[in-house]
């Protein structure tokens, strides 16, 4: 085998394996932090526990019983953002910010 193949080899692993790596990190990422989509912004909040459901919640279209129904992803939201995150979110969590402030 000449030494410009033997490079060449060497050089598709060290990609691959460099590729795999920024994967794998990827991967741990995104089971440590939830993203939630509003309407005015993107929130990174992190997650209580590691795992991949929902990774990613867009909740432009919720309303006060989807949230309802969604507890943890609304205190997530509040706890990570504040106040801010429920204005941002067209008020439909108003109740449930004044609510979480007196505990």
């Amino acid at each position: 085998m000449s030494s410009g193949a033997s490079r060449s080899k060497r050089l598709r692993w060290l990609l691959a394996g460099g590729l795999a790596a920024a994967v794998g990190v990827c991967a741990l990422y995104a089971g440590n932090y939830r993203f939630i989509r509003a309407k005015e912004a993107l929130y990174r909040v992190p997650k209580e526990a590691f795992g991949y459901t929902q990774t990613y919640v867009d909740v432009r279209e919720w309303g006060p019983r989807d949230f309802a129904a969604n507890p943890k992803i609304a205190s997530q939201l509040v706890r990570a953002q504040g106040k801010q995150a429920l204005h941002d979110l067209g008020g439909a969590l108003q109740d449930l910010g004044d609510a979480l402030e007196k505990k």
